[in-house]
């Protein structure tokens, strides 16, 4: 199958500009499938961390 993976570099912060986003690809493009992915990282102590840390800016811990 054929799917178009779009990895954002920052959070998500408004869902209708995703909504807008989805819309018009799905109507100017013949694509079956596609998946939308903001850059997070994970700190071991901390968890989930928006956007991309090469370290925990809380812990100073190295981000995975």
């Amino acid at each position: 199958g054929t799917v178009l993976h779009l990895f954002l570099g920052e959070k998500v912060s408004d869902g209708r500009s995703v909504r807008k986003l989805i819309k018009t690809i799905f109507e100017n493009y013949r694509l079956p499938y596609i998946t939308i992915t903001p850059t997070f990282s994970i700190c071991p102590i901390h968890g989930y961390l928006t956007g991309e840390h090469f370290y925990c800016p809380k812990c100073k811990e190295e981000a995975l």
